[in-house]
């Protein structure tokens, strides 16, 4: 392991064990719908996290966000509204660290310790698969533009790739001792890169080649990324204690957490238009404003009766272009077995149960996938 490595981990376990006993969410509903100001904060806490480290967080398929929990061996689960829901992994000490929604509806994350990569359905089924190179310390992980997961192994200086079937294979980092731990798709087609060592963020395009962009921060730590909604990709300082924006040219801005202890890891876009960043030092979760709105919302429209037709509208307000909508119908929470398009006839079995609408979003260029859920309606 190396020493910066070692030193992100002991530094974890002082600020964990100041952290104290974490509870139930509170969601401030205004300010997210309106859209939060570039670079104001919100803080959710306490979570019901105690000493279990949350890393990596990303929006999922379900209009939630799905969180690493490193500490506790688990995958963790935070709806908009501060429910809570938490999958043990079977391999012990795994370390789970990054997290990110893949093309076939399910959620891929990292193992840190186990060295494996790991995917986990809506139901909470976990599926492991093995690294190539040992001892790699696998980190971040992504979905490519070709339809496959790729993932930096940070002690193997390597950038693996994991398709849907399992199959995994590994490119070798040009420099040495680079140390890759963020990656994500960028707007431009290519992929994004933290370098902890070099203190900057890389850009690899398809064809393997790689432009590096300084960190203005001196160690710094760029440690995780993701594409922002604002055509940038936005970056956390682990040591540094800012969260960093750059530009599709390479210009970088920082902006300061309010925390001086958040010791940030994770960070992803959630449907508000926000960048939602876990909080290593406080096991709390926050977000950062990038200017922009909800990306996207999901309504029913249609008379509320048996026999009646309802229809599942979704609303994009992102500035990407939908690849493809998935949506699923639900009855009192539960989905509707065979009900997934977008118009639904309500049967008698409906009448005096609450009915709503799931969609699950993919947009092309970034990949990201998000997720919205309408507002329930009693059948009467």
């Amino acid at each position: 392991m190396s020493r910066s490595k070692t030193t992100r981990v002991s530094r974890l376990a002082l600020t964990l064990a100041l952290a104290g006993l974490l509870g139930v969410l509170t969601a401030p509903g205004a300010q997210a719908a309106s859209g939060m100001p570039l670079g104001s904060f919100e803080t959710y806490k306490p979570a019901p996290f105690a000493g279990s480290g949350p890393w990596g967080v990303a929006a999922g398929p379900d209009g939630a966000m799905w969180i690493t929990e490193l500490q506790g061996n688990a995958i963790g689960r935070i709806t908009m509204d501060g429910r809570v829901a938490q999958f043990p992994i079977s391999t012990l000490g795994a370390n789970p660290f990054d997290i990110a929604a893949g093309p076939d509806g399910s959620m891929w994350f990292t193992e840190w310790n186990g060295n494996k990569i790991g995917r986990i359905t809506m139901d909470g089924t976990i599926t492991e698969y093995p690294v190539l190179t040992a001892n790699a310390i696998p980190h971040d992980i992504a979905l490519g533009p070709d339809g496959a997961m790729w993932f930096t192994e940070s002690a193997g200086n390597r950038v693996g790739r994991i398709t849907m079937n399992g199959t995994v294979t590994e490119f070798v980092m040009p420099k040495d001792s680079r140390q890759p731990d963020g990656i994500a798709a960028g707007p431009d087609g290519a992929m994004w890169f933290t370098q902890w060592k070099g203190n900057a963020i890389g850009r690899i395009a398809m064809d393997g080649s790689i432009t590096e962009y300084s960190v203005p921060t001196a160690a710094a730590g760029p440690y995780l990324i993701a594409a922002g909604p604002d055509d940038a990709m936005w970056f956390t300082e682990f040591q540094g204690e800012k969260i960093g924006r750059i530009t599709m040219k390479g210009d970088v801005t920082e902006f300061s957490t309010p925390s001086t202890a958040a010791v940030p890891a994770g960070i992803a876009v959630g449907t508000d238009g926000a960048m939602w960043f876990a909080e290593q030092g406080t096991s709390w979760i926050s977000k950062v404003g990038t200017g922009k709105g909800r990306l996207l919302t999901t309504s029913v429209k249609g008379r509320s009766t048996v026999g009646s037709r309802l229809t599942c509208a979704s609303a994009n307000s992102s500035p990407w272009s939908v690849a493809s909508t998935v949506r699923v119908w639900l009855r009192d929470g539960v989905p509707i077995p065979g009900a997934t398009r977008r118009t639904y006839r309500l049967r008698i079995e409906d009448d005096g149960s609450l009915i709503t609408c799931q969609a699950s979003v993919t947009f092309s260029s970034t990949l990201i996938q998000l997720g919205a859920k309408a507002k329930p309606n009693r059948v009467s």
